[in-house]
């Protein structure tokens, strides 16, 4: 599967522009030119790895410019072997969100008898169901709730959400209620910022 996580371990994590294959072990890793790094508190999303041949994963993620980028991120030692330190204490986007300045636990919502965490949108964002259309969109204020970080697997700037509403005395409404699939998959904004303080969800 393919999540949305925190850099909660205390190390920044260096992402590479290439994943090649190493002759000897005939793992993959990542490689090539340094392309980005995940500071701490910093968001971003990792791909499901390919196989368990590959140490590194696919990784969106913003970048120096202040731009989405894509690159790739060594997460696994391989058959066996220690994982990177800074891989330690990584943490699922939908666990925390943002004052503004600080992270801290999101918070707990009942829905239908079944628990969800709630985030807010503080920049206006776009969902779109698992199909990649109905776009719908989302201004600033707007409450959403889901149960997990999963990420699109064609679109992994995009998170999985089960509900929204549009104020904190309004009902939940599913993202799709007519569709086969009722979720919504909603931009992380990485083109707006990355950090607790500029995060587009928080």
């Amino acid at each position: 599967m393919s999540y949305a996580y925190i850099n909660r371990g205390g190390l920044d994590v260096p992402i590479y522009a290439n994943c090649t294959q190493d002759k000897d072990s005939g793992l993959w890793f990542a490689s090539g030119t340094k392309v980005g790094t995940i500071y701490e508190n910093e968001m971003y999303a990792l791909a499901a790895r390919i196989d368990i041949g590959h140490c590194a994963q696919k990784c969106t993620f913003r970048n120096s410019s202040g731009k989405q980028a894509t690159g790739w991120v060594d997460t696994s030692g391989g058959y066996g072997a220690t994982a990177p330190k800074y891989m330690a204490n990584q943490e699922y986007y939908h666990l925390l969100n943002s004052n503004g300045s600080t992270l801290g636990g999101s918070l707990v919502v009942d829905i239908n008898g079944k628990k969800y965490r709630q985030l807010t949108v503080n920049k206006a964002v776009t969902a779109i169901d698992s199909e990649g259309k109905n776009s719908k969109n989302l201004p600033v204020g707007y409450l959403l709730a889901t149960d997990q970080s999963t990420i699109g697997a064609t679109y992994n700037h995009r998170m999985l959400f089960q509900y929204y509403k549009t104020s904190a005395s309004a009902s939940w409404t599913l993202f799709y209620p007519s569709g086969a699939k009722t979720y919504g998959f909603v931009d992380l904004g990485f083109d707006l910022g990355s950090t607790p303080s500029n995060r587009a969800i928080r």
